[in-house]
């Protein structure tokens, strides 16, 4: 997680999967090789997303991170956002991987 007085809050969800252990995905799930034999997980993207807006939730429940009047009434007073990241995978294996 890095929060920013200018930019606001942002969730990074990031896995040490290498290449050649994702064998499917959904939007949903992702289904793994490993050490463990087969691993159905949730979708990385789906991780952030979920653990962001869980986040943004609670932290809105708060009055002084919300202005209670106004065009932005009810909404977090920054930007927030999520990304997912292979740092073990390099763009060439996530297209190969792909087809």
């Amino acid at each position: 997680m890095v929060l920013s007085p200018r930019r606001g809050l942002l969730l990074l969800e990031v896995k040490d999967w290498w290449p050649g252990t994702l064998t499917s995905a959904t939007r949903d799930a992702v289904e793994l090789n490993t050490d463990r034999g087969r691993v159905v997980q949730a979708h990385l993207l789906r991780q952030a997303r979920d653990y962001a807006l869980e986040l943004v939730d609670l932290m809105s429940r708060h009055r002084a991170r919300v202005p209670s009047s106004g065009p932005h009434r009810g909404m977090l007073l920054f930007f927030w956002g999520f990304v997912w990241g292979l740092p073990e995978a390099m763009g060439g294996d996530v297209e190969a991987a792909a087809q």
